[in-house]
């Protein structure tokens, strides 16, 4: 993109008998080693254009009022520094003067700004030029920020971590307090014992962060029979007191991650508890092991072919029972179809809670992890529920699911249906 300002609108501050490209060719390197962007100027007909790569820059104006702290802090610093090499010049002073600070432009990069400057040494004939951008720096943004860790959605007592290399522990309520508002925008590095790295940026009207520090495992299950892969078998793991319902897609398998069990301080705890599954009326138990950079149980299942009956011999006559009537079997069919119950959820605002992870507690299977489809539902067979039964469902919106589903309420939520 450019920046256009006509030659009757502006004023140049350096000398006229020193030439611009010579004050940019002694400028242009230590700009570059500051981070500071000093693009040559371009001549046309009555004007003159500055060009900066891509189209994603913008005026400092138009920055957000959280962001012009940091960028204004930013380009002092980077300013000091490519003055530093000059000291102090009637020249240096003078190309580094803008029109106003809406010729100090700024895009976001993956770990700050890219700041430059266009119409570099020129002025507003009746207009205080900008020099410095010192009175945003004063104007900075503090917010209060508190720390927490999750584990499996219970924040983590007395957890340790720590806080740009400084040693820190949740409270007993699992939060950590920073005591002195933290400026809006700026970034923290917090490290775990066990070497896994967050970073905390803090945004303006934000004040809890939440880590998850879960450590997963992933339930794979394989059924055959007859050697062939069984398509729409059921299965059941159960895990730490949870249920999980499972069904076999096409190639006879199906997988299940399940949150690993912790201790008190957040620390994985050895050892694991056993796993079950059970699947065509057989019952299995594992334990986990290291399935390359992930922990995962592994069970197979094979259906034995039956055996053929004996073929009769040709001169013994075959007794066979007569066919029941049609409308018979086909009613018993129906009866053996299973039924299912299907449960929608939905949130204050009476919209579907799509795809979110809940438990649903039943007299009969206790709780049972399941999961809402792209609608908000789920369906769950009817011999899961005694007749009449209150069943009770739980959930918590997390800030990630809040983010995504554009949602308002993250508290935690129980509902209660009727079946």
């Amino acid at each position: 993109m450019n920046v256009k300002l006509y030659l009757n609108e502006i004023v140049r501050l350096i000398d006229n008998r020193v030439p611009v490209k010579a004050v940019y060719n002694q400028l242009a390197p230590l700009a570059e080693q500051a981070r500071l962007g000093l693009p040559m100027p371009q001549a046309g007909a009555g004007y003159l254009q500055w060009p900066l790569p891509g189209n994603d820059w913008r005026p400092f104006s138009q920055a957000l009022e959280e962001e012009k702290p940091v960028i204004a802090k930013l380009y002092k610093q980077r300013k000091e520094q490519l003055t530093a090499a000059y000291k102090t010049s009637p020249m240096m002073d003078a190309a580094l003067t803008t029109p106003s600070e809406d010729f100090i432009y700024f895009r976001k990069n993956e770990t700050d700004y890219d700041i430059s400057l266009v119409a570099w040494g020129y002025r507003y004939p009746n207009q205080t030029p900008c020099k410095e951008l010192n009175t945003w720096i004063k104007k900075e943004i503090l917010q209060n920020v508190r720390i927490g860790f999750e584990w499996d959605g219970q924040l983590l007592e007395n957890f340790l971590f720590y806080l740009d290399h400084f040693d820190r522990k949740t409270s007993a309520d699992g939060w950590f307090d920073i005591k002195q508002p933290l400026p809006v925008g700026n970034e923290y590095v917090l490290k775990i014992t066990s070497g896994t790295t967050f970073i905390l940026k803090v945004e303006h009207g934000k004040e809890d962060y939440i880590f998850d520090v879960t450590q997963y495992a992933f339930v794979d299950i394989t059924v055959q029979k007859d050697n062939v892969s069984l398509k729409g078998c059921t299965c059941e793991v159960i895990f730490n007191d949870r249920h999980y319902q499972l069904m076999t897609d096409e190639a006879g398998t199906a997988s299940q991650r399940i949150p690993l069990v912790c201790t008190p301080l957040g620390e994985l705890e050895q050892p694991q508890p056993v796993c079950q599954v059970t699947c065509q009326s057989e019952r299995k138990e594992k334990v986990p092991y290291n399935d390359g950079d992930r922990l995962a149980f592994r069970f197979f299942f094979q259906t034995e072919k039956p055996e053929e009956p004996d073929k009769p011999k040709p001169d013994s006559p075959v007794e066979t029972e007569p066919e029941k009537p049609e409308e018979e079997n086909t009613e018993k069919e129906q009866d053996a179809t299973p039924q299912f119950v299907e449960l929608e959820l939905l949130d204050y605002g009476g919209y579907p809670l799509v795809e979110l992870d809940f438990i649903l507690v039943t007299k009969k299977k206790g709780e049972v992890s399941l999961k809402t489809d792209a609608n908000g539902i789920c369906r769950v067979p009817q011999e899961w529920f005694t007749k009449k039964e209150k069943f009770k469902i739980k959930f918590s919106v997390s800030p990630e699911y809040q983010q995504i589903h554009d949602l308002h309420d993250v508290k935690s939520k129980k509902k209660y249906g009727k079946k």
